[in-house]
């Protein structure tokens, strides 16, 4: 059955065939260990707290070691703001053994950002290493970050982009849900913000589609922004129809490389 050989165990088969007629047999064993993943190491976030968007952790992963040999061991490391149990990709598997990010503000009030890394060796046997760091909420400018994330995608940075991409889509989705303001001023502020945010976007996906060839696996997520902020009068956004395009730009985010997986099971 499936599963039922334990990793790093050895194991020995012995085949004895009897010959019916003379009742004469014979043997052969074969002695073999099933393929364990790395072991003996740990991961950690520094600095150990930090603000969301703003602090660069230095994720890092030390003493790792693969007890077959099976080398080269590489580094997937993951997120989970959300506090769900549901981990977004922070990078994709390398055989660097740290990496340097931002972070989201976490969804619970304690400021936790469970992370973690899955370690595998070159045969695919994996490992997960869990570790935390305190990411206090900040505010940011929606604007100025925006400007960021079209510097950050023009360098090719899409992993970071991606992680400040999504702090901004949550800052206008909450401003946008609390903002009862009726100030022309305020509103045209806001629009433009909505605006900045979905062009972004935009940008974003193109690159990645681009660079990933992957346009139809993506289901023409520049088409579906366009919808998605489509009113009757072609020079604003409406607040439904923006909070539509944000709730949109989240999935496009997971689809486009930055995908969540869900917690393995204890």
């Amino acid at each position: 059955a499936p599963g039922i050989l334990r990793q790093g165990t050895s194991y020995t088969v012995k085949i004895t065939v009897t010959a019916i007629a003379t009742g004469s047999s014979g043997s052969a064993t074969l002695d073999f260990t099933i393929n364990g993943p790395p072991s003996l190491g740990a991961c950690q976030a520094s600095p150990p707290t930090g603000d969301a968007l703003l602090t660069y952790y230095r994720l890092e992963c030390i003493k790792w070691a693969d007890p077959e040999g099976d080398l080269p061991i590489t580094y997937k490391f993951q997120a989970d703001p959300s506090g769900t149990g549901y981990y977004i990709d922070l990078s994709t598997e390398q055989t660097l053994d740290y990496f340097e990010t931002i972070l989201p503000a976490p969804n619970a009030n304690d400021a936790v950002v469970n992370l973690r890394t899955i370690v595998k060796d070159s045969l695919g046997a994996a490992a997960t290493s869990q570790f935390s760091a305190i990411v206090n909420a900040r505010t940011i400018d929606v604007n100025d970050a925006s400007n960021s994330v079209n510097d950050l995608i023009t360098k090719g940075d899409l992993a970071t982009s991606g992680v400040l991409l999504s702090g901004i889509v949550d800052q206008v989705s909450k401003n946008a849900a609390t903002d009862s303001s009726e100030d022309s001023a305020a509103q045209d502020s806001e629009q433009s913000s909505r605006a900045r945010v979905v062009s972004s976007l935009t940008s974003f996906v193109s690159t990645v589609t681009n660079l990933r060839g992957s346009a139809e696996s993506l289901g023409t997520p520049s088409i579906l922004l366009q919808q998605a902020t489509k009113t009757v009068n072609p020079g604003g956004i409406s607040p439904g129809s923006s909070s539509q395009a944000l709730k949109t730009a989240n999935a496009i985010i997971n689809v486009t490389g930055f995908a969540g997986t869900p917690a393995p099971k204890s």
